[in-house]
């Protein structure tokens, strides 16, 4: 999406795939900075740890706890941003059923990604937010993080739940699952939990699994909720619109979103190379 969105403006760069391990990433963003690098992108599991590693950080960012987008300025200064939060609202939006309703609403998982999405939900006005984790202390830092956040005066911090499903059942029924978990990808299997979390859903309900498969099939856990008839939506819509936003934050350009779509499409149609599956 990048390379055809530096094609399609006449600027001249590169956007490379760089695989570090989470030992591996001060050293890593270092020699990032000292190859010329001018900004990066961040994906699943560092976004929390880039956060704590920037020295300038925007207001989106602080409000999410987590970095997906970082500009390099003059002597190395690392700027952290988070486009997750506004791509994530933008495609949420995008699919929710015409009579779907923000009331109730299960994330799971509580890292960068989960993060973003909570700060969306916030700023949308849901009124329940349950976190589904295994291991509740990474929830109970992201609740403690949300409710210290600044936020507008018409917005007021929903009540928040934290639960172990393996251990305790959910105290209610969601209108609205975010998958903010690796599940699906690279032959993750849903655990039962998330499989019996979708029956419990209505038919008014959406599930928003942030996990993509590029060449345009869904991914699992979406798969398995589109089969039992629920309104379901990938990761795809909220790559494109993330990455747009990412886009115009490193380089000070704006790009129509149609223009990474159509990469998108290129790629499914074999045009470009891709990875099969990913997640933001």
């Amino acid at each position: 999406m990048f390379k055809a969105a530096l094609n399609h403006l006449g600027l001249k760069g590169e956007y490379h795939l760089i695989d570090l391990l989470p030992h591996e990433l001060a050293p890593g963003l270092s020699k990032l900075v000292a190859q010329g690098f001018t900004g990066f992108n961040v994906t699943i599991p560092h976004k929390r740890a880039v956060f704590a590693l920037c020295n300038e950080l925007t207001l989106e960012s602080q409000q999410a706890h987590a970095v997906n987008a970082v500009l390099v300025k003059d002597k190395g200064c690392l700027v952290g941003h988070n486009t997750d939060v506004a791509g994530f609202k933008k495609a949420l939006l995008a699919n929710m059923p015409a009579n779907g309703k923000l009331e109730t609403c299960c994330v799971i998982g509580a890292g960068g990604a989960a993060h973003a999405a909570v700060t969306a939900l916030i700023e949308l006005k849901c009124a329940r937010i349950i976190i589904a984790v295994r291991k509740p202390a990474s929830a109970l830092d992201l609740v403690e993080k949300m409710q210290a956040s600044r936020w507008a005066d018409d917005i007021r911090v929903p009540q928040f739940e934290v639960v172990v499903p393996e251990l305790n059942e959910l105290p209610c029924t969601p209108n609205l699952v975010v998958n903010c978990t690796p599940i699906g990808l690279n032959g993750q299997v849903a655990p039962q939990w998330v499989l019996d979390l979708l029956k419990l859903m209505g038919s008014d309900g959406l599930l928003f699994d942030m996990v993509y498969c590029q060449d345009g099939t869904l991914p699992e856990l979406a798969s398995v909720a589109k089969r039992q008839g629920l309104n379901v939506c990938d990761g795809m819509d909220m790559l494109i619109a993330q990455a747009q936003l990412s886009f115009q934050f490193m380089t000070g350009v704006a790009i129509p979103e149609a223009v990474m779509a159509q990469a998108i499409l290129a790629c499914r149609k074999g045009q470009l190379a891709y990875d099969k599956k990913g997640s933001t």
